[in-house]
């Protein structure tokens, strides 16, 4: 480990402060590297006070330590990986700064739907301050509102709605749509001022992953998500029929309740 001073009395007490917080070592080597920009050992440095500091109970909660594996992502090729590794380490999972940096980390990488569902993931765990993580989303889709209605729309206008199904005043709309005026590329386009579709685009990711390609045709499939400030988009394949989550949400919006058989159905 690098010793920053040499001034006398110096080292007794960095050595009394390192056996007290062993992670205060890795801090100093690591601010050296980071100064003097050395990136091998940066990395090795990295990846060293990870491995040996993440089954330490100390550092679970603490967020120096969590710096640390976000630098360690920053130079990561597979970030989704290293996140994976810090859930399962726990490392400040009841924290906001881990969904706070990690989804600033992925709008960055213009992965915008991804972040929004890790601000989610956040606020559905409680992670403290909560107050501070509600307030970094409402921030998040003030930003992202802009970009995505200049891109988006874009992409939006190039449907041609050709049928319209509204459920009551709810805001909920099915919309039967032509790709680029073209009769044969038929879409699916539900629109809501109230459903968050992130979260079921999100699904629809985790069934193309999960389900094996001979049987994912048994299953709907998202193509795009479009997210706005006020409403939202999820492009999906055209049913003439609808799907059975179709079924459900038009009897929840409609205060209805299911047929017997279509619960036993859906349920199991």
């Amino acid at each position: 480990m690098a010793v920053i001073s040499q001034k006398p009395g110096y080292i007794s007490t960095a050595t009394t402060a390192a056996a007290a917080d062993p992670l205060l070592p890795w801090l100093w080597s690591i601010e050296k590297a980071l100064i003097h920009e050395t990136t091998s050992d940066l990395e090795e440095l990295l990846s060293n006070c990870i491995k040996t500091c993440s089954n330490d109970p100390r550092y679970k909660n603490d967020v120096r330590f969590l710096k640390i594996w976000f630098l360690h992502m920053d130079r990561s090729s597979d970030h989704e990986s290293v996140f994976r590794e810090m859930e399962k380490n726990k490392i400040c999972s009841s924290n906001c700064f881990l969904y706070e940096w990690y989804a600033l980390f992925l709008e960055a990488k213009g992965k915008l739907i991804d972040a929004y569902f890790i601000y989610h993931l956040g606020i559905s765990r409680n992670a403290e301050p909560i107050g501070r993580l509600k307030k970094a989303q409402v921030l998040f889709l003030e930003r992202v509102s802009d970009i995505v209605m200049i891109v988006s729309v874009q992409k939006v206008v190039k449907y041609i709605i050709s049928k319209v199904v509204q459920v009551r005043e709810v805001s909920l709309k099915y919309l039967k749509a032509h790709v680029d005026c073209n009769p044969d590329d038929v879409v699916a386009l539900k629109v809501s001022k109230t459903l968050p579709f992130p979260r079921e685009f999100y699904m629809y990711r985790l069934l193309n992953m999960h389900i094996p390609e001979s049987e994912r045709m048994n299953f709907g499939f998202a193509h795009q998500v479009h997210l706005y400030s006020d409403y939202s988009i999820l492009v999906s394949d055209y049913l003439a029929h609808g799907t059975l989550q179709d079924a459900i949400n038009s009897n929840l919006v409609t205060n209805v309740a299911m047929e017997e058989e279509l619960s036993i159905y859906y349920t199991i």
